[in-house]
């Protein structure tokens, strides 16, 4: 059974603003490296079919809110650790490589199982980690008891 001596209280709206706040940060980061740095790649793999070629609106807002809605749980989690091993940006970039670390089997995927080349699963990979490293330190910042 477990102890109730010293439950965590948190903020929740701290938590959520930051979480959103680091998700816009996360958003940016993930819109600058696919948008930007890959557009040549993405224009490939249209040419090659493994992209569709028309532009799904509605796909595009959810997979844009998710990402942005995704610093929530990373709020959430760096919370939970700075209450046993401290509150600081290092508390947060660890949390963030660990939120990564769940992150990586799928985008792996994108290399292993799909016609994508390399760069793009490879720069989702690293855009990934900085995403979840960011977004962490963003909500953490904002974050207070």
């Amino acid at each position: 059974m477990p102890s109730t001596a010293n439950p965590v209280q948190i903020n929740v709206n701290r938590l959520i603003m930051g979480g959103v706040i680091g998700g816009i940060a996360m958003l940016a980061i993930e819109f600058f490296v696919h948008a930007m740095l890959l557009r040549d790649e993405y224009l490939v793999l249209t040419e090659w079919g493994t992209i569709r070629a028309d532009h799904n609106l509605r796909g595009a807002l959810l997979h844009h809110m998710a990402i942005i809605f995704s610093g929530i749980p990373l709020a959430f989690l760096y919370v939970l650790a700075r209450d046993k091993v401290g509150a600081g940006p290092n508390t947060a970039a660890k949390v963030g490589v660990l939120a990564w670390l769940i992150c990586l089997p799928g985008i792996l995927a994108l290399y292993a199982f799909y016609n994508a080349g390399s760069t793009v699963p490879l720069a989702t990979a690293a855009s990934t980690l900085a995403t979840c490293i960011v977004g962490t330190l963003v909500a953490g910042s904002i974050y207070r008891d």
